[in-house]
């Protein structure tokens, strides 16, 4: 598993992306596979794994701050979608965060 697989892992099955990155948490690659999180396409399944590895692991500030900023430009800058499905992420960001 390399972190440019993640996205893919996260978007077909979540659960699966969570328990890998928990067992991975405490290995030197996890910074990579936190930054592949950080740049991923604002999905419900990638707020999935964000949730679920936050009950478990203490993120790096940075990371967490990086995540939430990139969530909140994709909710801005969703021009090329329909009205609809901004307003949906908007929602979802926010009742996450």
């Amino acid at each position: 598993m390399t972190p440019a697989k993640l996205p893919d892992l996260v978007i077909n099955n979540a659960d699966i992306a969570t328990e890998l990155l928990l067992c991975m948490t405490s290995t030197a690659a996890i910074p990579k596979y936190y930054d592949m999180l950080s740049q991923m396409k604002l999905s419900t399944s990638l707020l999935e794994v964000f949730n679920g590895l936050s009950h478990h692991v203490e993120f790096p500030k940075e990371f967490t701050h990086l995540f939430v900023k990139n969530c909140m430009h994709q909710c801005s800058c969703q021009s090329n979608d329909n009205k609809v499905v901004k307003k949906r992420m908007v929602r979802i960001v926010l009742v996450f965060l």
